[in-house]
């Protein structure tokens, strides 16, 4: 068994390494369903299984609570770090 922990480069690149090996993924920030690593959360199939954190859903509060702290602010910049696909809030 191997741990894949945080991004969704570091799980592609177990699951290229170990082939068939189980693989307990630790998701954070991305959908493994999505990226085609699981079929479902309910049903992973294959070798890969784990847990996944949503925080994107939270990013919106997070914009809100900025501009309530710092009113004058005209521009925020997100980086987004690892794999975390652009949208809008």
């Amino acid at each position: 068994m191997v741990v894949a922990p945080g991004s969704e480069v570091v799980l592609r690149s177990i699951r290229t390494a170990v082939g068939g090996t189980p693989i307990v993924m630790i998701a954070i920030d991305y959908d493994p369903v999505a990226r085609n690593f699981i079929t479902s959360l309910a049903k992973p199939g294959d070798n890969i299984t784990g847990l996944v954190f949503r925080q994107l859903e939270s990013a919106a509060k997070r914009l809100e609570l900025l501009a309530q702290v710092m009113p004058a602010a005209r521009r925020i910049a997100v980086l987004p770090v690892g794999s975390i696909q652009p949208r809008s809030v």
